[in-house]
């Protein structure tokens, strides 16, 4: 399993932001010094996150961003979905010579199928709140 840089980005952008007080507004030129993030790349990122409802953009002489509902209540699997990173486990191999390998390697993808599935639960209960802890 690999998270995207991307994503990586991402989920530290949303940690600062979850680590500020309560309608702190970031810009995101601080976010991307603080963090040492490409503004270029943070700027599409952010774009991303606020498509997704994850965060609100401000306009104006103190725009910026900040998050769109309580760090409490945005997931790992969101913010990862949002950015295009839906983490799957690796496929095995499909075939075989015989029955007996390819009984194998459907018993190898099962098994794979349902890791990626508790992966996803365990994503799902993941808040931002607990990545940013204190």
């Amino acid at each position: 399993m690999k998270i995207s840089r991307k994503a990586d980005y991402g989920l530290l952008a949303l940690t600062y932001l979850a680590r500020q007080e309560e309608g702190h507004i970031c810009y995101r030129n601080e976010i991307a010094c603080r963090l040492r993030i490409s503004r270029t790349v943070l700027a599409k990122i952010l774009q991303s996150l606020r498509r997704s409802g994850i965060l609100q953009s401000h306009l104006g002489a103190h725009g910026g961003y900040s998050l769109a509902r309580s760090p409490a209540k945005i997931t790992l699997a969101e913010v990862l979905k949002a950015l295009g990173a839906d983490v799957q486990m690796p496929r095995s191999r499909k075939g075989g010579a015989t029955d007996s390998e390819r009984g194998l390697a459907a018993r190898v993808a099962s098994s794979l199928q349902r890791v990626g599935e508790d992966v996803q639960r365990l994503f799902s209960r993941v808040s931002l709140e607990d990545l940013a802890g204190d």
